[in-house]
């Protein structure tokens, strides 16, 4: 059997790739083909969607906000369940909004991008909302069949998505230092949009603290998680206390994840 790809081969869309293979603390690895992670469905093509459809894609998790799922509807093969799933009412992270809506801010300010995101992050792991839908997010998993892949995705796979991960990976107990190195591994996929991005704004003049901190909401980086991590460890004192006291998981929620997404 040819070995599996963590770069999923789809055209209609970025960011979208496999959790398998990752090596857990306890001598597991993550089955390959069960846990997808990704960008908006909305673009794929006739090819992308036969790509899943002859996955048997049993779930499409969409993370993304009412206002980005009707603007921009899901793709999915018949067969797959389609679930919105959104993390915040509007879209916080901005990623489907023209930066244009807040440009006063971003040309004043080289660290307003780096700061917006920063809260957003904070945000996801401690304000209700966001920790019921990501509670919701972990029982969809649990109800998932074991031999079918499910997807998860928001707008541009890399905040809700990338926290919703960094969750999941930690309930797998996915070694600590791989689940950073998969959060920060956005970059490496999302690089021909970032210099579209750095590209167009140069070419129309825009200041340079503008394009600066389009850049930083258009990439991760260590401080956005480090964020996260920090008000889970203010809540709860550790990630794996988290994960019982505010996702609400049990020790058998715990087990049955593991049964179901680890070799």
């Amino acid at each position: 059997m040819p070995i599996p790809t963590r770069r999923l081969p789809i055209s209609g869309g970025y960011n979208y790739r496999d959790l398998g293979g990752y090596p857990t603390l306890d001598g597991h690895t993550i089955k390959w083909r069960r846990l997808l992670r990704s960008g908006s469905l909305h673009r794929l093509t006739s090819q992308d969607l036969q790509y899943f459809s002859d996955m048997k894609l049993a779930k499409d998790i969409d993370l993304r906000s009412p206002r980005e799922t009707k603007k921009e509807p899901d793709q999915v093969p018949g067969a797959t369940e389609y679930i919105a799933n959104p993390i915040f009412s509007t879209d916080e992270t901005r990623a489907s909004q023209p930066i244009s809506s807040f440009s006063d801010e971003l040309n004043a300010d080289p660290t307003r991008g780096r700061q917006h995101m920063r809260t957003v992050y904070h945000e996801m792991i401690a304000e209700p909302g966001p920790q019921q839908a990501y509670r919701d997010f972990f029982q969809q998993l649990l109800s998932a069949p074991a031999d079918r892949p499910v997807l998860f995705h928001c707008t541009a796979g890399k905040d809700r998505t990338g926290i919703g991960a960094y969750l999941l990976l930690n309930a797998l107990k996915v070694q600590p230092d791989v689940i950073i190195k998969d959060y920060l591994l956005t970059n490496e996929l999302v690089k021909d949009v970032q210099q579209d991005i750095k590209q167009k704004l140069t070419a129309a003049h825009f200041s340079s603290n503008y394009i600066q901190n389009s850049l930083d909401m258009a990439s991760v980086k260590r401080e956005y998680l480090q964020t996260a991590q920090d008000a889970i460890q203010k809540i709860s004192g550790t990630v794996d206390q988290y994960l019982k006291e505010v996702m609400q998981l049990s020790d058998s929620d715990l087990q049955a994840l593991r049964h179901k997404y680890r070799d």
